[in-house]
């Protein structure tokens, strides 16, 4: 049974409810060791920090359902699954109990309650040697930026957007900087903070990192990660100049530069990836449809179908229309129709993006646009991405055609990536649906309908909580 199995794990949130529940589930003892006996190595804690990775990787984060959920809240996609917890979601229609929406809320607080367990044992200085020495830094900076993408992951999907209120002051979620390890301490009931002091803290975990975290990693969190994550969430804040100056990190690091070719996503951790999510044919077994590819995959599930409209948005030479979409020939009689899937995922064992070089140029182009008008750092930015598509360079005029032509290049560029419905809250335009019996309809940017419910059972077993507005 999809994804059942992580609702026996106990974390921060769900302990309080694995409490609630005793009389159902009886709790092991390892639940109460104790923090010697959990961290008592230098490799004890290395491993804490795989296992830390291992919460983004998760199908409840970024390792499929960030992408996945976001896509199904636009109307990019066509979901044309069996699953009913997807379907309420691609009809905006979540009740309390979605079961999305508890394993995304829980996945996220449970790689928070790793993360803040490796913090404490490095600020608290409960180990020595000379190996930790020369890597608590980076073990630390690394669980910051989980820390970071994982209150980023609840905020936008447990709150409105940024900007929906003129200073953030309306109800976030949960900010927990206190690991939980046993059910004694998970019996404090935390309120949710503002969207402000979410966002603040993002950004102050996000910036440490990046101080602590080492100029190069391959497959890990680098310096350059949290500054790539940095321009994300700044310019979504709507601070553009402390987006460009994230992203310009990037960009004159010379780390980075857009591969020839649109194959991107068929490569692991090239120069074009800022940061992506690591992924084994262990992580996904072909059954469990825990992977992108399950849903995404003709040869899978066969459950998420691309509109004709988002393939008429690119040229005919657009090298990313053959590179990153196919389609499926279906004859009846004299009559021929295409399904067309998205290229992008078409692996279970395929790294799942996180930040790409493009984004982090695309974020540059568009602050630099709010805060210059016309600004030709943003034209250079955004024809970099076109040549690498072999289409024809912008030229706009003004500054109204150059963010336009910024708008339309993050829809051909960044598609299918779990960027665009974030992008439209942030541009405050109208949001359709991927219910294809609900297509052509929109809701507003700031729909209550937008925002998915504080699960039932957190309710439950937490008065301080207060519920999302319509649920």
């Amino acid at each position: 049974m999809k994804k059942i199995l992580k609702y026996i794990i106990p974390v921060a949130f769900t302990l309080l409810v694995l409490n609630a529940c005793e009389d159902n589930l009886e709790l092991d003892p390892h639940q109460s060791v104790s923090f010697e006996e959990a961290f008592d190595s230098y490799e004890m804690l290395e491993a804490a920090v795989i296992g830390a990775y291992d919460a983004i990787q998760d199908d409840g984060s970024y390792g499929q359902d960030y992408i996945q959920l976001n896509e199904l809240l636009t109307s990019e996609i066509y979901w044309e699954g069996s699953f009913n917890s997807y379907t309420d979601v691609a009809n905006k229609q979540l009740l309390t109990d979605n079961l999305e929406a508890e394993d995304f809320w829980v996945s996220a607080y449970d790689g928070i309650n790793r993360a803040n367990r490796i913090i404490e044992v490095i600020e608290n200085d409960h180990l020595s040697g000379p190996e930790y020495e020369s890597n608590k830094d980076r073990m630390k900076g690394e669980a910051l930026f989980i820390r970071a993408l994982l209150h980023w992951q609840l905020v936008t999907f447990f709150a409105q957007p940024a900007g929906f209120t003129e200073d953030n002051s309306h109800v976030g979620v949960p900010i927990m900087l206190k690991s939980s390890t046993s059910i004694e301490e998970a019996k404090t009931l935390p309120e949710r903070s503002s969207v402000a002091d979410v966002y603040a803290q993002i950004i102050q975990d996000l910036e440490m990192a990046s101080d602590l975290l080492p100029a190069y990693s391959e497959a890990l969190a680098d310096k350059y990660a949290a500054y790539g994550f940095l321009s994300r969430v700044y310019l979504q804040k709507g601070d553009d100049e402390s987006a460009v100056a994230a992203a310009q990190e990037v960009i004159t690091s010379n780390n980075f530069s857009l591969m020839n070719d649109v194959k991107y996503f068929i490569n692991r951790n090239s120069n074009e990836s800022v940061f992506e999510i690591q992924m084994t044919s262990s992580d996904n077994l072909s059954n469990t449809n825990d992977a992108l590819a399950s849903y995404w995959w003709h040869r899978e599930r066969d459950e998420i179908h691309i509109p004709a409209s988002v393939i008429n948005r690119y040229e005919e030479n657009d090298k990313r229309l053959e590179g990153w979409f196919y389609n499926i020939p279906s004859i009846q009689g004299n009559d021929t129709s295409y399904t067309w899937y998205s290229n992008k995922y078409t692996d279970v064992e395929r790294n799942v993006p996180c930040v790409r070089y493009s984004e982090v140029l695309l974020n540059a182009a568009e602050a630099l646009a709010n805060l210059n008008g016309f600004d030709t750092d943003a034209i250079d930015y955004v024809n970099i991405v076109r040549r690498r598509a072999d289409v024809e360079e912008i030229d706009p005029a003004n500054a109204e055609e150059l963010m336009t032509a910024i708008k339309h290049e993050r829809k051909l560029e960044l598609v299918h990536e779990g960027i665009r419905v974030n992008d439209l809250r942030r541009w405050r335009e109208p949001i359709g649906f991927s219910s294809p019996g609900l297509a052509g309809n929109t809701v507003e940017w700031n729909d209550p309908n937008m925002v998915f419910p504080i699960p039932q059972r957190e309710m439950d077993v937490n008065e301080n909580l207060s519920q999302n507005t319509g649920y």
